[in-house]
């Protein structure tokens, strides 16, 4: 059971870099070709 709570937490983080990262999109507009691969990543997790 120990292992599953770290999971949990872990799994938050991905969720929350990505929006974190598109705020650096609008930054560093040179940053967008590496920004480009990880916004897949959102429409990945379901929001709905």
């Amino acid at each position: 059971m120990e292992p599953r709570g770290r999971r949990v937490p872990a799994a938050a983080g991905p969720e929350l870099r990505p929006e974190e990262l598109v705020t650096h999109q609008q930054i560093d507009p040179r940053k967008v070709g590496e920004i480009v691969p990880t916004a897949v990543v959102q429409p990945a997790f379901p929001r709905s």
